[in-house]
């Protein structure tokens, strides 16, 4: 939780988002060969509540785009991970029940992590 002193710090006009790291995972997911490394990142915001970041997107075979997290703010650190896993195993689990191979190509870096 920000501390007050904190607060303080960051309550200036040229600083329009602060976050601050409340914890940091990794997971692994099998592919083809091995298995792929993904970190996630649960973040506390100035506004309150908790977001998330991850260390790359998926992109299965048969779909056009990334996989691109929607900011949205979780009212705890707990359903900002869970929201955060969900984001990339729901996809990555969809793919595989189709019957697609799992790849490590399927996961594209996320440059702000």
């Amino acid at each position: 939780m920000f501390t007050l002193r904190e607060k303080e710090i960051f309550d200036v006009t040229t600083l329009t988002w602060v976050h601050k790291l409340d914890a940091e995972y990794f997971v692994r997911f099998p592919v083809e060969g091995g298995t792929f490394k993904l970190g996630l990142k649960i973040y506390e915001l100035d506004i309150g509540g908790f977001d998330f970041a991850q260390s790359h997107f998926i992109r299965e075979p048969f779909r056009l785009s990334d996989q691109i997290h929607e900011p949205a703010v979780s009212n705890s650190s707990d359903s900002a991970l869970e929201r955060a896993v969900d984001a990339i195993t729901a996809r990555y689990e969809a793919a595989v029940q189709a019957g697609e191979q799992p790849q490590a190509a399927w996961f594209v870096a996320n440059p702000d992590y």
